[in-house]
């Protein structure tokens, strides 16, 4: 797996996707998707969702202030 990730950083904030320009975000979906699948590949657990939102989740970055909402995962509060 290609683990040169020119746009997708260790510690990326919401400013940092909403100010990436329009014609790099492809590019930084499909270094999103193959660090998911890297890192899964190596911890294991399910990957299919993961990569099947990875554009949805960037437009709602872009378009919504999300650092005002907290998401919580259901697994860690015991709901699954």
């Amino acid at each position: 797996m290609n683990n040169d990730y020119s746009l997708v950083k260790d510690n990326m904030t919401p400013e940092y996707v909403k100010n990436l320009p329009l014609e790099k975000l492809p590019l930084f979906c499909d270094e999103l998707r193959a660090k998911l699948i890297d890192i899964v590949s190596k911890t294991g657990g399910h990957i299919g969702v993961n990569v099947g939102v990875v554009e949805l989740t960037v437009a709602l970055y872009r378009v919504f202030d999300l650092s005002l909402i907290h998401i919580s995962e259901p697994t860690r509060l015991g709901m699954i």
